[in-house]
């Protein structure tokens, strides 16, 4: 627990305040990437802590109802914050709105533009101010363990960072 309470939760439901709302929110210029945070009288920098809760929508809920509501902001992303994904993902010829992770789950009456946890969270990092590199460098990732799941189904990749032959050691 943070003593400065500075604590928010990546929350796409009522209640939630945008990200741009928050005090202090975004990644400094300087090389240290410490955020510009609000300091405190003493001159140390404070940063907000951010939580991505990951699970079905259930269980999801469920945690939430757990965490002290004195102690957190629920925070939304703006519509645009997406777009760099939604991008990333059209680019390989998913389908425009689709999770990275679609091939390998089952979404059930998924509504269009459903993301993953970890495709918010990078959505997240491209608000604060983080630079593109780095967040395409995470996309891939997702990517190659896309891939690496549908070989070892014996299924072609999808994303073709992973072919099957060589890429792994027996």
């Amino acid at each position: 627990e943070r003593e400065d309470g500075r604590v928010a939760v990546l929350w796409p439901g009522r209640g939630a305040v945008g990200v741009e709302d928050l005090p202090g929110v975004g990644v400094s210029e300087d090389k240290g990437g410490e955020g510009n945070g609000d300091g405190d009288d003493d001159g140390r920098r404070r940063g907000w802590t951010f939580i991505a809760i990951d699970g079905t929508w259930k269980n999801a809920r469920n945690m939430l109802k757990r965490l002290p509501k004195d102690r957190v902001v629920l925070v939304s992303l703006p519509p645009d914050a997406f777009r760099f994904v939604r991008e990333a993902n059209a680019r390989v010829g998913v389908t425009d709105g689709a999770s990275l992770l679609a091939p390998v789950r089952k979404y059930a009456r998924a509504p269009e533009g459903r993301t993953s946890t970890f495709e918010a969270c990078v959505a997240l990092l491209r608000a604060l101010g983080v630079d593109e590199a780095t967040c395409k460098a995470q996309l891939e990732n997702v990517k190659t363990k896309v891939d690496a799941v549908k070989v070892q189904k014996s299924m072609l990749p999808v994303y073709e960072k992973v072919t099957g032959e060589g890429d792994f050691e027996t």
